[in-house]
């Protein structure tokens, strides 16, 4: 199934319910990806840690249940997040993620895509709880 395909299908069987969508579309994202291209981004064995429950701000929210290709850039970013993929972020700020890995210290990530919004993603230091917000919602 292609992935506009599998995001299209799980937005119809779950319009008002994202972390349902969620739920339906990211074995199908990742099966796609793994067979397309293995070096593509997908949820895996490779993460580099746990990120707990995933929660939306309402603005992130609003827009994944509207526009189909920004929640394809949302998927694509947690995956790079699970993976340590920090992102566009300085080179100082990769290093201080790096070390939170092994210390139990929260974890960011910022990812920009043109003209799609920046987006934020905060895994708290326990690893409970992954946020996806906007810059400004913080």
């Amino acid at each position: 199934m292609a992935i506009r395909e599998a995001a299209r299908e799980c937005k119809e069987k779950h319009p008002e319910d994202t972390e349902a969508f969620f739920k339906c579309y990211i074995p199908a994202f990742s099966q796609t990806t793994r067979e397309s291209n293995p070096a593509r981004v997908h949820f895996d064995r490779a993460d580099k840690f746990e990120m707990g429950q995933l929660v939306f701000t309402r603005g992130v929210n609003d827009l994944l249940a509207t526009n189909t290709e920004f929640a394809l850039f949302v998927t694509k970013s947690l995956g790079r997040h699970a993976r340590g993929d920090w992102g566009d972020l300085s080179e100082e700020d990769k290093r201080e993620n790096e070390y939170a890995l092994g210390k139990y210290l929260r974890l960011f990530s910022a990812y920009e895509k043109l003209p799609l919004p920046k987006i934020w993603i905060i895994t708290e230091a326990d690893r409970s709880v992954t946020t996806v917000l906007f810059p400004e919602e913080y």
